[in-house]
């Protein structure tokens, strides 16, 4: 089993940006199980935990809205970065400095 942590932080490359809403994440939490599935196929049962406050004014049928389509998008976007990692398409800078 893995878990990742996510929160906040401050970086100066990044500025806040005028007409841009920027969230605040307190946490984000992703624990992750390898498993077998029902036909011995090899799957990864994930828990995801949020408390994330969008900063700004924005209406809250669009919040709730984007809360629930949001982390599914989340696993299929890591499942596509998985698969072009895998296939040699993407390639990780790891000497970047942050």
């Amino acid at each position: 089993m893995f878990t990742l942590y996510f929160k906040s932080i401050t970086d100066e490359r990044f500025p806040v940006m005028k007409n841009r809403v920027r969230a605040t994440c307190h946490i984000l939490a992703l624990c992750c199980q390898p498993g077998k599935d029902e036909h011995g196929k090899d799957i990864l049962n994930c828990m995801l935990v949020t408390n994330i406050d969008i900063n700004g004014l924005v209406p809250k049928w669009i919040v709730n809205f984007a809360a629930r389509a949001a982390p599914s998008q989340w696993f299929v976007d890591c499942q596509n970065a998985i698969d072009l990692y895998k296939s040699g398409k993407l390639i990780t800078k790891t000497s970047q400095k942050v």
